[in-house]
């Protein structure tokens, strides 16, 4: 065993955990041109060499170690380089795309994470079936946003805002002006609505009450979305999507919209 006395000098003399190569560069320029013997020597000639060559000439600190910066790329940003995804990254891409991420978050995260690697002309060889493939995937997401998007959606209430008393039938463009309100841009030939109509107005019946349509992403995702309806003039609780079990305008959606994103009941305060 080491005594306290052997070990603790090598702890002194250790870096510490926390530090890290950098990989930079730094361009110096001298500020006085040194005293060289012989002509035929670089005049970037440093450090012992130069001591070598001119022996006989007493180095003066103050004036011939004199430096200025030309260049540092300690701070200089670093462009984004080619990797190429070997799963589903969210938000960035499905397995098999080749991406620009930052140098940083390669290494930190794609990288340790085996979600990505190099995009080498060695890897591309390498992994060639799985850029071939990715069009083949059924399974694979449309595009690198789609389901950010699949899960936004499934996430959002759509307010229908329906007049109180002209007769209506919810069509796909109240959907769509609904779902704009949110801030999505969805199509009409996009939105799959029930197969029973739904009529009013009709205040008592459907009121602050839910239906589900469906929306397709890019041809290929399809994901549930939760609609309710608000007649115009309506009264309407500044809490109305907590303070109440949803309630389903169509019996044939109460599972559906059982298994939905809801957000919980909150309880009412006692005065």
């Amino acid at each position: 065993m080491l005594s306290r006395r052997l070990l603790c000098p090598l702890i002194k003399c250790c870096p510490p955990l926390q530090r890290q190569q950098q990989r930079n560069t730094w361009i110096l320029k001298r500020v006085n041109k040194p005293y060289l013997k012989k002509s035929w020597v670089n005049p970037l000639v440093v450090g012992p060499a130069l001591k070598r060559i001119n022996a006989d000439y007493e180095l003066h600190p103050d004036k011939d170690f004199l430096y200025e910066v030309v260049k540092n790329t300690e701070n200089d940003k670093m462009d984004d380089i080619e990797v190429l995804l070997l799963k589903h990254v969210k938000g960035l891409g499905v397995a098999g795309d080749i991406v620009k991420v930052r140098p940083g978050i390669f290494r930190h995260h794609l990288y340790l994470k085996r979600e990505a690697t190099y995009a080498s002309p060695e890897n591309l060889e390498l992994y060639k079936d799985l850029i071939e493939n990715k069009q083949r995937d059924i399974n694979a997401p449309s595009s690198a946003l789609s389901p950010i998007t699949v899960e936004k959606l499934s996430k959002t209430y759509a307010v229908l805002e329906l007049s109180s008393t002209q007769p209506w039938t919810v069509e796909p463009w109240h959907v769509r002006i609904a779902l704009r309100n949110e801030g999505f841009i969805v199509p009409e030939y996009a939105i799959k609505m029930p197969e029973t109509p739904i009529t009013g107005p009709d205040v008592e019946g459907k009121q602050d009450k839910d239906f589900a349509v469906f929306i397709t992403i890019n041809k290929n995702e399809q994901v549930a979305v939760r609609c309710t309806i608000h007649h115009i003039g309506a009264f309407v609780h500044d809490n109305w999507k907590t303070r109440a079990v949803r309630v389903p305008i169509l019996a044939e959606q109460k599972e559906l919209l059982e298994s939905m994103f809801s957000y919980p009941v909150e309880e009412e305060e006692e005065e």
